[in-house]
């Protein structure tokens, strides 16, 4: 028994400590985020109900399903429809598109919840093929020459999966950058290209949001947002 004025000494476990020390360095990492996302992981308990309506199933967007080996399969396609955007405006080279995608890069890495642990170099590579992958998709379609995929139910579902999607802020300048001289929207390509997929009924009273309006962040147009935020409902 201690007595009066005495110091009482409570012993303090050392790998608890520890453990509190890691813990403090995982949040000193975390300083990477400047922005607040805008694509974010489908909750568990919400992918508990059932895993499999919230993943891809033949083609990855983006990088939190990107090393998936089932659905690389489509990889292929991306290549094709990337020479296939290429050929839209021979003027512009390769290196103008990786320029573009690398001055962007930190915006758009901070669109997705979690840090996307790539090289720089391979993060735009992937964005590149993607977001010419979806651009393309698109303007296959609206100009008549749709493939197999184009309309695949399992494609378009792919393309509006929460987890699987591109951000706006690198979408939009790509497409500007090859159609510039021409009068081309790209929300309202998005739309048609819905409408086409799904009953046309239910889109009808949908409005298109152009990547002008004033709802969208940052003096560029869109940013961070998403293929569904071309519509109001």
């Amino acid at each position: 028994m201690s007595t009066a004025g005495e110091q009482i000494e409570i012993p303090i476990d050392p790998d608890w400590v520890v453990s509190l020390k890691n813990n403090l360095k995982v949040t000193e990492q975390e300083d990477w985020r400047t922005e607040q996302p805008t694509i974010f992981r489908v909750l568990p308990h919400l992918r508990g109900i059932d895993p499999k309506a919230y993943e891809p199933t033949i083609v990855s967007l983006g990088p939190f399903h990107h090393h998936e080996s089932h659905l690389k399969a489509m990889d292929h396609l991306k290549w094709h429809y990337l020479n296939k955007f290429l050929g839209r405006n021979p003027e512009k080279p390769l290196e103008d598109y990786l320029k573009l995608i690398k001055e962007k890069e930190r915006q758009a890495r901070m669109a997705y919840s979690e840090e996307v642990k790539m090289r720089s170099d391979d993060f735009v590579q992937m964005m590149l093929l993607d977001c010419c992958f979806v651009i393309e998709t698109i303007l296959s379609e609206g100009e008549g020459q749709a493939t197999i995929w184009s309309l695949s139910p399992v494609l378009v579902r792919d393309m509006l999966i929460l987890e699987n999607q591109l951000p706006f802020c690198l979408l939009q300048p790509l497409f500007d950058s090859t159609f510039l001289r021409q009068s081309l929207d790209l929300s309202s390509l998005i739309l048609g290209f819905l409408s086409k997929a799904y009953c046309p009924s239910f889109l009808q009273s949908t409005k298109v949001s152009t990547c002008r309006e004033k709802r969208c962040s940052g003096p560029e147009g869109l940013s961070g947002h998403w293929i569904l935020d071309v519509m109001e409902w």
